[in-house]
């Protein structure tokens, strides 16, 4: 995560795409390990967010029905 953060910080794309890369790669070798499917674990999230209506303030995904 820290080279996710410091691609960002100095707009670095391929070390951005590298981070994003190598966190991937750890969370499969760790799904393994705990014996579940990867895919499942992301389908499983993507279920979960899918239908949440909100928007972006200052980069940060804000619900709904938190504005009230």
């Amino acid at each position: 995560m820290d080279e996710i953060k410091a691609g960002v910080e100095k707009g670095d794309g391929p070390e951005i795409v590298d981070g994003i890369g190598d966190t991937t790669v750890v969370l499969i070798m760790l799904a393994s390990i705990l014996g579940v499917r990867f895919e499942d674990c992301v389908q499983e999230a993507y279920n979960t967010i899918k239908n949440r209506k909100g928007r972006l303030v200052d980069g940060k995904f804000i619900k709904e029905e938190d504005f009230a």
